[in-house]
């Protein structure tokens, strides 16, 4: 069974953020700017286990102007060391138990 899942990324200075993974083929998926500055998206995901990375279109002095680049999630909770692309794991209808939150 799918479970919605957020993707967000705090980047209030830049103008476009898309996210790429291997449940999209890696190919871009938009995201929507809030007003506080973070870019999300929802997907729809089964049981797995996923790559994922944003694409910033970046805003740093030390870049190119407006050049692309992929980032890490800075929240995930596990990064694969060969490729540097997040990991997420979903499991639907988890069972919490105290100690575990």
């Amino acid at each position: 069974m799918a479970s919605s899942i957020e993707f967000k990324l705090l980047a209030p200075y830049n103008q476009q953020v898309t996210l790429k993974g291997c449940f999209s083929d890696w190919s871009e998926i938009s995201m929507e700017k809030d007003d506080r500055g973070y870019f999300k998206t929802k997907i729809e995901l089964e049981d797995g286990v996923y790559q994922y990375k944003f694409r910033v279109q970046s805003k740093s002095w030390f870049l190119e102007p407006d050049e692309w680049v992929d980032v890490s999630d800075p929240y995930a909770t596990d990064i694969d060391d060969a490729s540097q692309n997040s990991v997420i794991r979903t499991k639907h209808n988890y069972e919490w138990y105290r100690n575990e939150r």
